[in-house]
């Protein structure tokens, strides 16, 4: 018997728990998850940046596609999509697991994620899948990082 992943049907529209996909995060059509997150991890961002206790910590979900780093706020106060966060790849600086709570025994349990735009990095944190979305999102960084170094060598 043949079967066809779900990420291989011609037409498949990705849904967030509000909209499609790419409106969700008003990138191209053609965006989508990759296989290995299409449901997303679930988790919670928290922004170093910010001093109120509403922007500091937002739970979501965090997606990665071909080209792109996305969490989706599930915050039920806004439909806006002003709470979500899409970050470029090529934009990420550094990448790293990250160990929430220090106090607590373990590796810990989030991704620490550095752009230009950011004075601390943000830090996608509570992810029991912490592990695979490490894995997925690094592999496809250094994707995008060779394709860019290998079309533009002076960079």
């Amino acid at each position: 018997m043949i079967s066809q992943s779900r990420g291989n049907r011609p037409g498949r529209a990705y849904n967030t728990k509000k909209r499609v996909f790419h409106e969700v995060f008003k990138l191209s059509e053609d965006e989508r998850p990759l296989a290995v997150c299409e449901n997303g991890w679930r988790c919670c961002l928290i922004n170093r940046d910010r001093k109120s206790p509403t922007d500091y910590i937002r739970n979501g979900v965090l997606f990665v596609t071909e080209n792109y780093l996305c969490f989706e706020s599930s915050s039920c106060r806004s439909n806006s999509s002003k709470k979500n966060k899409v970050i470029k790849l090529i934009d990420i600086t550094d990448i790293q697991k990250y160990k929430v709570l220090s106090l607590l025994p373990g590796s810990g349990m989030g991704i620490s994620i550095a752009t230009p735009s950011t004075q601390k990095p943000l830090v996608f944190g509570a992810m029991i899948h912490r592990d695979e979305a490490f894995d997925a999102i690094f592999k496809q960084y250094m994707k995008k990082v060779t394709m860019t170094t290998a079309t533009n060598p002076e960079t």
